[in-house]
């Protein structure tokens, strides 16, 4: 649907800011603010571009140079005189980190100043190869992207011989970006094999490790302040290029050579298949969070690596600290994407979930929707698959999972059957357990469309909400909620169960009976039983009955948007559910006075003579 608003207001808007004139005006609907951006970020990136002729200007030794060099020390102290590639102005950078980690920003510093090291601790010898068939396949496009990165100094080259004795080559591909036409070069870094004779197979886990902010950190602060009666509006921007703003040290260039027709050349930034680019880039964007909280009053900011989350308090807020955050970017010379910046609104896009203030709701776009349901459609019809088509319905559905939580339960049989081949074009049978999986998924997409409630992550203790339950193996079931009960003897043939299984089958119950009631809500469950603590808090067990129990658990969850965790105590402080348990029914009448005289009743679906068909059903 095309916006009301016209295109000239906008650009008024962000003249305005620009120029530091307040704005009263500024539409609400979330839109693509391609124009806006253009006018706050032109300055910007004309002072980019002018750094970068002046870097080639600074650096002629090396754009002219078409020869071999074969002597590594001869060529090293040249590269470590010259600036590296990178439009970051150090000097900004070190002002504005002025009271920040001291560890971390000499950290940055010296990576910015001197180049960041890859953590590459495998053997360093020449090694050549082949380029991807996608890359093959399309030269034009290739051959366009070098050419791009060489002018913007991010790439050395073309040489007619190697330009260091030990030149790792590593090959070209081409991937598939969102948008239809567009392409994304890669530098495939673990060929031939991830864990052994490659780049990144030199890198250890240790060093490539990396934890970032979820979408569920943007939900709690937008909670946070919906909690104090504030409106929160949202906006966003992208850092562009992001990881080829980080220099490389010139110590590891022989690391990242690649041949494109039968000339070498080398990265000097940070490549998007590096195993330790993520964590690199992270240690910079976490610092830049860092400045805009610290030093613009920002209320609030979430990042995940190159995509920022501006939440404030009201629309003229935003619209300030956009324009702040924007200045700031300038300052230290980060590129900004004009196509990502969003101007403040209360429902936003952030990476890939949409995020409704107004509706306190976050959901999978229309588009994620179709494509899981089409996958798991297709899948559903299909006896067996390669290994890469099975890691792609995972993955789109751990994407999912961002905003359907407990639908993790639901992957873990996907992932084990992945375990079971190593090679990407091996074939994996896809078992009826899978079918049962794949089935589950697109019930609640046709159900529930993909979307959540933000939930409560206060977690609602068991003792706040006054629910206990309990089993005893040779008697029977009990669960308390409040003033309302219910207990129940076990069939001869449901003794000799493990006690705790038997100690998940009132949780069913009582998530069965009372869930409605809990609904949007995050449950912790007190529990005497330490092994059932572990299998709820994991949603995976190796005992049959119990996962069964599990996956009906996390459906109904699913359902009523609960989170549950369980927390174990001592059995002598469940007296009550104890009681019940036991049978002793007017006992537990006798010392809770307050219950209500009558249990309410199991359904006879779930009674235990039915329990395990009408899970299976």
């Amino acid at each position: 649907m095309q916006s009301p608003f016209q295109t000239a207001p906008l650009v008024e808007h962000a003249t305005g800011l620009m120029r530091g004139e307040f704005v009263m005006e500024l539409v609400d609907t979330p839109i693509s603010a391609v124009s806006v951006s253009k006018v706050i970020l032109s300055p910007h990136a004309t002072r980019i571009k002018q750094q970068t002729d002046q870097m080639r200007m600074d650096r002629p030794e090396i754009l002219k140079t078409q020869l071999t060099y074969n002597d590594l020390q001869l060529l090293q102290p040249n590269l470590n005189k010259c600036k590296l590639p990178t439009p970051i102005k150090t000097d900004r950078l070190k002002f504005h980190l002025q009271g920040y980690d001291s560890e971390k920003t000499l950290y940055l510093l010296n990576g910015f100043k001197n180049g960041f090291r890859l953590e590459h601790n495998g053997p360093r010898s020449q090694f050549n190869c082949s380029n991807l068939k996608s890359a093959k396949s399309n030269p034009l496009i290739v051959q366009e992207k070098i050419n791009k990165e060489v002018n913007c100094q991010r790439v050395m080259g073309p040489y007619l011989e190697k330009p260091f004795l030990n030149l790792r080559v590593s090959p070209l591909g081409l991937v598939p970006k969102k948008s239809k036409s567009a392409w994304r070069l890669i530098h495939h870094l673990s060929y031939p094999d991830k864990k052994s004779n490659s780049v990144n197979a030199g890198i250890s886990d240790e060093s490539a490790a990396v934890h970032y902010a979820g979408i569920h950190e943007a939900i709690n602060e937008i909670k946070q302040l919906r909690s104090h009666k504030y409106q929160v509006f949202l906006s966003k921007t992208d850092v562009r290029s992001a990881f080829r703003i980080l220099p490389v040290n010139p110590s590891d260039y022989e690391l990242l050579g690649f041949k494109w027709n039968n000339k070498f050349y080398y990265d000097c930034c940070l490549p998007m298949g590096c195993r330790t680019s993520c964590k690199i880039f992270e240690e910079f964007s976490t610092a830049l969070e860092w400045i805009a909280l610290t030093k613009l009053g920002i209320t609030s900011m979430v990042h995940i690596l190159d995509d920022f989350l501006i939440i404030e308090k009201s629309k003229e807020d935003a619209i300030s600290k956009l324009k702040a955050f924007v200045n700031l970017c300038e300052d230290l010379g980060v590129p900004l994407s004009a196509e990502k910046t969003e101007l403040p609104s209360q429902v936003m896009d952030f990476v890939g979930i949409t995020l409704d203030v107004i509706k306190q709701e976050a959901r999978l776009p229309p588009d994620k929707i179709t494509k899981c349901r089409h996958l798991l459609e297709k899948f559903s019809h299909m006896k067996r698959c390669t290994l890469k088509e099975l890691q792609s319905l995972i993955g789109v559905l751990n994407f999912a999972c961002s905003v359907i939580q407990p639908g993790r339960a639901f992957l873990r049989r996907m992932i084990n059957l992945t375990m079971t081949v190593s090679d990407g074009q091996n074939h994996v049978y896809l078992n009826q357990e899978t079918k049962d999986d794949i089935r589950i998924w697109l019930q609640f997409l046709d159900s529930f469309n993909g979307k959540s409630m933000f939930l409560n992550e206060s977690f609602m203790s068991s003792n706040t909400l006054e629910l206990h339950t309990d089993a005893a193996q040779s008697k029977g079931y009990a669960g308390i909620y409040g003033s309302k009960w219910f207990y129940g003897p076990f069939p001869e043939n449901w003794k000799n169960i493990n006690i705790m299984t038997l100690e998940f089958y009132p949780i069913i119950l009582a998530i069965e009976l009372w869930g409605t009631l809990w609904r949007n809500h995050s449950i912790l469950l007190f529990t005497d039983n330490e092994a059932l603590v572990s299998v709820i808090n994991k949603q995976s067990t190796s005992d049959g009955p119990a996962m069964q129990m599990v996956r009906y658990m996390v459906f109904r969850c699913l359902q009523f948007n609960i989170l549950f965790k369980a927390k174990h105590i001592p059995g002598k402080k469940n007296i009550f559910a104890d009681c019940l348990s036991r049978l002793q029914v007017e006992q537990f009448l006798r010392i809770s006075p307050a219950a209500q005289p009558k249990p309410c009743l199991v359904p006879h679906q779930f009674q235990p003579q039915n329990f395990w068909s009408t899970l299976q059903s």
